[in-house]
């Protein structure tokens, strides 16, 4: 994976002339603030895809302006606190192919971020589009735990099936909210509409 990683950088460097968002020669964002203000926006991420609230077209999210702001020092601690957490469960439990599984998953949601999310600024600290790959990590790792569970502590098939009961049941949950969201993207006025309902000081 690093091999590739750095083999692609280099591609990148190599056709587009430069690293970060090319196309956004104007309005680029300082990196040192936009690099503070990512562990908030992960947490965002991580908000929207387990919980599906906070969705808008365009997040007013801007760089840090001070590196000592509570907020940003709590997201800090909190996103390290959450990964430490994760790994340290996996090596401590799990072993062999189950922790390498859960490991990679958290990797790739790192990784998949880390272009837009990290030290490479860009116009938005904030946009949902770049979650959809990186998800991919966190809903294998939620689905990988909670059958392995299910086989675990229960032993009979119909006990198994009737397992499935939740996540029909957030799978519906989820579909609702697309649904709605579907309403809200039917035009232009009620998509900003919608937008300002959730930062309505932009």
């Amino acid at each position: 994976y690093s091999s590739v990683s750095v083999a692609y950088i280099a591609f990148r460097f190599q056709i587009l002339g430069g690293f970060g968002d090319l196309e956004a020669s104007d309005g680029v964002h300082p990196w040192l603030g936009y690099a503070a203000v990512q562990p908030l926006v992960i947490l965002r991420y991580l908000r929207i895809l387990l919980f599906a609230t906070g969705l808008a077209l365009d997040h007013e999210v801007m760089p840090a302006e001070d590196l000592f702001d509570r907020e940003l020092i709590v997201s800090v601690l909190l996103l390290v606190g959450l990964a430490t957490g994760y790994v340290g469960l996996c090596l401590t439990f799990l072993k062999g192919e189950s922790m390498r599984l859960l490991l990679w998953c958290f990797a790739f949601f790192f990784l998949c971020l880390a272009p837009s999310s990290s030290l490479l600024p860009t116009v938005d600290c904030m946009v949902e589009r770049r979650m959809y790959l990186a998800s991919v990590g966190p809903i294998m790792a939620i689905l990988y735990v909670y059958w392995g569970f299910m086989h675990s502590m229960f032993s009979r098939p119909w006990v198994r099936i009737s397992g499935s009961i939740p996540l029909v049941c957030v799978t519906a949950g989820y579909v609702h909210v697309n649904l709605n969201r579907n309403t809200v993207f039917r035009d232009h006025e009620s998509t900003w509409t919608d937008v300002l309902q959730q930062y309505p000081t932009r």
